[in-house]
């Protein structure tokens, strides 16, 4: 996330295009909390508990793309799939978080078939 930052420094609005959701409201105008790694990581510390996991995931909506149609039209499935993998660089090159992420804090060392 140190990219990130370097960019806000220099001009906010790039990282606003990229990581739209950064700052979340419900319909109802309450905000979103969310837990970040290293906040999940400070909480396994400081309850003194070994491992953490972390497996996230992209989705793809857009009001203008009616995915409600035939999986045959290439060229939406196409177009869905690229915006999916460009989210997965950019979150892979750690820019920005993955809009899903499931998290554990384990209590015991997984084994090498979890991990």
């Amino acid at each position: 996330m140190w990219l990130k930052n370097v960019l806000g420094i220099f001009d906010q609005t790039l990282i606003n295009r990229i990581w739209k959701n950064r700052y979340s409201y419900e319909t109802v105008r309450n905000y979103v909390y969310k837990l970040s790694e290293k906040e999940l990581e400070k909480i396994a510390m400081g309850i003194n508990l070994p491992a953490i996991g972390i497996k996230g995931i992209n989705d793809y909506y857009s009001e203008d793309i009616d995915l409600n149609q035939s999986t045959s039209n290439k060229a939406i499935f196409n177009k869905v799939k690229s915006k999916i993998a460009r989210r997965d660089l950019i979150c892979k090159m750690r820019l920005i978080p993955y809009k899903i992420a499931a998290r554990v804090i384990f209590k015991q060392l997984p084994s090498p078939a979890v991990k």
